[in-house]
C-alpha cells in the first residue's frame, strides 16, 4: 500500500530538558543544503538569505528541549530533488490504484535523449496538481479511472504534452534511500510553476520559529518549552508553552504558548497559531486559538523577517485568552446548552471520520450525569488524539472558536 509519508517523527521533551545552542541552531541550515541530490542556485541562495536574518547570538535558546527537537530533525533526512522539466521529458505511463485511491506513475527522460533517469509515482496531491496545470482535469481524470478507462486519460494527455512540449514545471521529487541503491524508490511530491516556485522546508521554518521565538523570548524575559514536535517528510508542528502558568479565579491554570506549522506541499504556507492548555487537578485541555501570523513561501525573506517581528502581537493574544477563560465555568457541571453546542458542531464536522463522530457523541450521555466542562473537553481531545494531529488539531480550534469566541 502506498505510504502517506517517506519519513515520520516525533518528540515530547520534559519541561526541563536542554535547550539548543546558537551553533546547533544554526547547523540546521547547513544540513538542508545536505538534503538535495544537486541543490539548485536559487534554493542554495534562499537558504543563505534565510539565515541572514537573525543575528548571531552566543550561549543558548530560551526554549528548553530544543536540543532534542534539533536532534531528531537532524537525523530524519530525505533526499530531494528540484526539477524544471519541459512536458516532452515527462510521461505519464499509468495511473496505479494504491487502495487509497489512484496515484499517477511518470518516467522522467534524460535531457535530449529517449533513456529512462528514473521513474516516480505521485504521493499527496502531485497527481491532482499536475492533471490541473495540464488542462483543470483532475476531476474528470479520477471519474474516468473510476470506470477503468486509464487508456482514455493516458490518450488525452499524450495529446495536451503535443501541443506544449517544450513548457517547464518544477517538480519536486524525494526519494525513500540512497539513490545509488536499487532498492530506493522516488516519489513526485510536488508540481508548481518554475517561475514562481520558491520552497521553505522544515528545516528553513525551523530554523525561523526558533529564532523568532528566541528573541521574542529575549525581549520579553520570558522562558518557553517544549511540549511536542510532529514531523514528516512534507509538514512539520512545533508546540511551544511558556515555563510559568497563570491562575485564574476557581483556580484554573492557562500556559499560554505558540503553535508553529509548515506545509512543504507546492506552493505551502507557515503560520504561528496561538496555543494554550487549560488544567484543573488532573484535567487538562490543549487548545489551538487565533492565527498570529502568516506567511507564504512565495514571499521574499525580507517581507517574511517583519511578518515575524511581528510575534510580539502574541502578548495581546495572551490578555485576550486570560479574559475570555475567566468567563468559562470550566470548573462547574457542563450545562445542557453549551453541552449540546458542543456536540452538535463536532457531529457536523464534514472533515471528520464517521467513527470518531459517534465516539464522541457517545460521551454526550455521560457528559449529561455529572461531568465538568474541562472533564469533557479532556476527554474529547483523548479521543481525537488517536486519529492524527490534523484531525486533532481541528477539534482543538472548533472548540476553541466554540468556547472561547463564542461563535
Amino acid at each position: 500500500m502506498f505510504k502517506d509519508c517517506i519519513t515520520q517523527a516525533n518528540a515530547q521533551p520534559g519541561l526541563n530538558d536542554d535547550p539548543a545552542t546558537s551553533a546547533e541552531v544554526r547547523e540546521i541550515l547547513t544540513l538542508a543544503k545536505q538534503d538535495f541530490n544537486d541543490i539548485s542556485p536559487e534554493q542554495e541562495k534562499l537558504i543563505e538569505n534565510v539565515g541572514k536574518l537573525f543575528k548571531d547570538f552566543n550561549g543558548t535558546l530560551k526554549i528548553n528541549g530544543s536540543k532534542k527537537v534539533v536532534q531528531v530533525f537532524n537525523k530524519m533526512r530525505n533526499r530531494k530533488y528540484d526539477m524544471s522539466i519541459p512536458n516532452k521529458e515527462f510521461r505519464v505511463v499509468g495511473f496505479p490504484d494504491v487502495g487509497k485511491g489512484f496515484e499517477m506513475k511518470a518516467r522522467v527522460i534524460a535531457k535530449d535523449s529517449e533513456e529512462l533517469a528514473f521513474e516516480a509515482t505521485t504521493m499527496y496531491d502531485a497527481m491532482d496538481t499536475y492533471l490541473d496545470k495540464l488542462a483543470q482535469m483532475h476531476r474528470y481524470a479520477r471519474s474516468v479511472l473510476g470506470k477503468e478507462a486509464e487508456s482514455i486519460i493516458l490518450m488525452d494527455i499524450e495529446k495536451l504534452v503535443a501541443l506544449d512540449p517544450d513548457k517547464e514545471l518544477k517538480y519536486r521529487f524525494i526519494s525513500d534511500g540512497d539513490p545509488a541503491e536499487d532498492s530506493s524508490k522516488f516519489y513526485l511530491r510536488s508540481v508548481v510553476d518554475a517561475k514562481r516556485y520558491k520552497l521553505y522546508d522544515n528545516g528553513l521554518v525551523l530554523y525561523l520559529g526558533l529564532m523568532a521565538v528566541n528573541n521574542y523570548a529575549l525581549a520579553g524575559n520570558v522562558n518557553f518549552h517544549v511540549v511536542d514536535f510532529q514531523l514528516t517528510d512534507s509538514k512539520m508542528e512545533l508546540y511551544l508553552l511558556e515555563n510559568n502558568s497563570k491562575t485564574l479565579k476557581g483556580g484554573v491554570k492557562v500556559e499560554t504558548g505558540i503553535l508553529i506549522s509548515n506545509s512543504e506541499i507546492a506552493d505551502g504556507s507557515v503560520r504561528f497559531d496561538l496555543l494554550y492548555k487549560i488544567s484543573d487537578g488532573d484535567k487538562t485541555v490543549r487548545l489551538t486559538g487565533d492565527k498570529v501570523l502568516s506567511f507564504a513561501h512565495s514571499w521574499n525573506s525580507k517581507v517574511i523577517k517583519e511578518k515575524l517581528d511581528g510575534l510580539s502581537k502574541l502578548n495581546d493574544f495572551v490578555e485576550d485568552i486570560y479574559s475570555a477563560v475567566e468567563k468559562v465555568k470550566f470548573s462547574e457541571k457542563v450545562g445542557t446548552e453549551l453541552l449540546f453546542k458542543i456536540f452538535d458542531k463536532l457531529s457536523h464536522a464534514k472533515s471528520l471520520p464517521m467513527d470518531l463522530k459517534t465516539k464522541i457523541e457517545n460521551e454526550q450521555d455521560t457528559a449529561n450525569n455529572t461531568e465538568t466542562l474541562l472533564s469533557v473537553l479532556s476527554r474529547i481531545e483523548e479521543i481525537s488524539s488517536k486519529y492524527g494531529e490534523d484531525t486533532n488539531l481541528f477539534i482543538q480550534a472548533k472548540l476553541h472558536e466554540l468556547l472561547v469566541k463564542n461563535r
